[in-house]
């Protein structure tokens, strides 16, 4: 990374100034860390629920299609049992178009995301002394 040209400040107000500025952009940063792990986190175990619900739903329309054949036709048995398949395919659909709008990209691009904002806080964090240094070799 390039030096900043800090040689720019050339008063100690000035200094000050864009300490002040170097302060609060950090703490905009620390938020925006905050809630994007949050996040992050939120979006994975989601993520990881939802699969873990369409391989139940898998097994139970199995149990289903295999259930459903034994039944009389007509019965009310067997017909509330098609509705519990219907009603089993329906959620496996909306399950599985959300993880394929949202799925395993979607929480690399936050974690991405997370990562470089963590970047960005680390070179203002370090930016903060390197001022203070430059406002102690003004006169």
């Amino acid at each position: 990374m390039s030096e900043l040209s800090l040689r720019l400040l050339t008063s100690k107000e000035d200094c000050d100034k864009y300490k002040a500025k170097l302060v609060a952009e950090k703490s905009d940063i620390e938020l925006r860390i905050a809630n994007m792990g949050k996040s992050s986190t939120t979006s994975s175990d989601s993520t990881k629920e939802k699969k873990d619900e369409v391989a139940a739903i898998d097994t139970q329309i199995v149990g289903y299609q295999n259930f459903i054949p034994t039944l009389a036709i007509g019965t009310p048995k067997r017909n509330d049992a098609v509705i519990e398949l219907s009603a089993l395919n329906h959620r496996r659909l909306i399950l599985t178009t959300e993880l394929e709008e949202n799925g395993a990209f979607k929480v690399l691009d936050k974690e991405m995301n997370l990562q470089k904002t963590i970047s960005a806080l680390q070179i203002v964090t370090d930016t903060i002394p390197k001022v203070e240094a430059r406002k102690a070799e003004l006169p």
